[in-house]
């Protein structure tokens, strides 16, 4: 199987850059270079010479419009602004679930759903897939643009899981917002990886995929999970967070990429 040549990583300091990073060193995938951040002043052009594929991680995960707009939005329009005319292939996107907003009648998002966020993020999210496609197909270059649900495991910082536990080992308690019954799909981060590995080496047309696993949990549910390991109390607060359900679809990515999730359980530090 041919490899790519070189890879340049944007948003490499965040919890996937940094086990990206991780993954690819310890199986000698191919040469990386990288960026942590996009909009700064020691960004230059020169960052993509010689490059064959680029992964797009860089984002931000709240609900500042302004910050969002001006991460995820703006910055991957100035890097497909950089892109242009440096002779790379492809470009991977990690998008998310969010774009879809909420789901009806209980059914699991596919891909040709139509995309209706009712989150900042899920809006920005989607913007930026749209300026990728339109830069990609004004310049004949492939895209992969993956959307995930809910990525944990290793080197997490934050995230539901991460902060759950954050939670129980400081303060014994656990702050759930909403009843807990909104339901998520919890992708770890070694079926992330995979899925990535599958989209490098992917020689097809352009394509939007959804990747996930089989684990779609509610809150209460996951929490309950929690209880088999550790003793502590549970309080509920006044929802925040405008998507009450998160169900991907993934059988688009195993017909394309030959894509399964291997981890279908909660796989967490006790």
């Amino acid at each position: 199987m041919v490899k790519p040549q070189s890879i340049f990583i944007t948003g490499s300091s965040g919890f996937i850059g940094k086990s990206l990073q991780e993954h690819m060193n310890s199986t000698n995938y191919c040469n990386y270079s990288v960026s942590p951040n996009l909009i700064n002043e020691e960004f230059n052009t020169d960052n993509l010479n010689n490059i064959d594929q680029v992964i797009h991680l860089f984002g931000v995960f709240g609900n500042d419009l302004e910050q969002l707009s001006k991460v995820n939005v703006m910055a991957t329009h100035l890097l497909m602004k950089r892109i242009i005319g440096k002779q790379i292939k492809k470009i991977i996107y990690l998008s998310s679930g969010a774009v879809y907003g909420e789901l009806t009648h209980n059914h699991i998002s596919i891909e040709s759903d139509l995309l209706n966020p009712n989150t900042h993020y899920g809006l920005t999210k989607m913007l930026a897939e749209e300026i990728i496609k339109a830069y990609c197909e004004a310049h004949n270059i492939k895209y992969v643009i993956l959307r995930l649900p809910n990525v944990y495991g290793g080197l997490q910082t934050k995230g539901v899981i991460f902060n759950f536990l954050q939670q129980i080992k400081l303060n014994s308690n656990v702050t759930i917002e909403g009843n807990g019954n909104q339901k998520r799909d919890f992708l770890h981060i070694s079926d992330l990886l995979n899925a990535i590995d599958l989209a490098l080496e992917y020689s097809g047309s352009s394509v939007t995929l959804n990747i996930s696993s089989k684990n779609n949990l509610s809150i209460n549910e996951l929490i309950k999970i929690f209880k088999d390991y550790y003793d502590f109390d549970v309080s509920y607060v006044e929802k925040r967070n405008n998507i009450t359900n998160l169900n991907l679809n993934f059988d688009r990515a195993q017909q394309v990429l030959g894509y399964e999730p291997r981890v279908n359980e909660i796989l967490f530090e006790k």
